[in-house]
């Protein structure tokens, strides 16, 4: 799949995306070809069902709003069903393979129960028990971020959300959300 988008044109080129490395040493970067800036390696794929957008420091938002073209390629494979999203697809916050998920990257919807808080966290409940079900945590520290996206914790209650992010274990299954690309309200 790769190979064919390469050999459809010529003019590769690397667009890096930091001025410095992650904490792993790596530098993000677009793979990019030809000319046009839409036309690059990452919206194919995940336009193709087989990547998935993340973004959690926020860094792609500097690049013409090149975080929502990515928004909308991923969405745009969750719609037609193609790729992972045929067969896979996300987890819902009722499933008990979640428990297996721990230490994965993972996409999970579901509605949220209730919210709980407390001084530093707020507790997203997919399920009436903590130690069974689902829960989707935001540290009060980032606040600010989600606020700015429109997102309040305490009007989350009731809705049906996506969370994405690494799969821990306390009790239940649990993802902390870090950043609020992490979190997409499902209309």
């Amino acid at each position: 799949m790769v190979e064919a988008w390469l050999n459809r044109g010529a003019g590769m080129r690397l667009q890096v995306l930091s001025e410095q490395p992650d904490r792993w040493g790596i530098w993000p970067v677009r793979i990019l070809r030809g000319k046009r800036p839409a036309d690059d390696l990452a919206k194919y794929l995940l336009e193709q069902g087989v990547a998935f957008y993340w973004n959690p420091r926020g860094m792609l938002r500097c690049l013409d709003d090149v975080d929502v073209v990515y928004q909308r390629a991923e969405w745009s494979a969750s719609q037609a069903k193609r790729g992972w999203w045929s067969k896979d697809g996300p987890f819902l916050a009722t499933d008990s393979r979640l428990y297996t998920a721990r230490g994965t990257f993972q996409i999970v919807r579901g509605k949220v129960v209730s919210v709980g808080k407390t001084r530093s966290t707020f507790y997203l409940n997919f399920g009436e028990r903590w130690t069974r079900d689902f829960t989707g945590i935001i540290e009060v520290e980032n606040l600010d971020a989600f606020r700015s996206k429109g997102l309040e914790p305490e009007g989350l209650a009731e809705k049906t959300v996506e969370v994405r992010g690494v799969v821990q274990l306390r009790g239940g299954p649990e993802i902390e959300i870090r950043h609020p690309d992490a979190l997409r309200i499902i209309e």
